[in-house]
């Protein structure tokens, strides 16, 4: 079994999100992040991002921000 770890979403503007855990098929959250609005995840091994506006989104793991490598609709993998 994989440690837990967090990963925090951060909505730049409205975003919608669905984040489902890649080992399990396990939807973490799946809903509309309003703008200013954050949502801590916690997860076991990778997740699957997938959002509506990428730009509208960051995400921060380990004190470190980064973002969807896509704009628009798209999805992210992350470790």
């Amino acid at each position: 079994t994989t440690e837990a770890e967090t990963i925090t979403l951060i909505a730049l503007d409205n975003v919608k999100v669905k984040v489902v855990q890649a080992d399990d098929n396990q939807v973490l959250f799946n809903g509309e992040l309003t703008r200013g609005e954050t949502r801590t995840i916690t997860k076991h091994g990778p997740i699957l991002v997938t959002h509506d506006i990428g730009k509208n989104l960051q995400f921060e793991k380990n004190g470190v921000r980064f973002r969807p490598s896509v704009d628009g609709y798209g999805r992210a993998r992350l470790v």
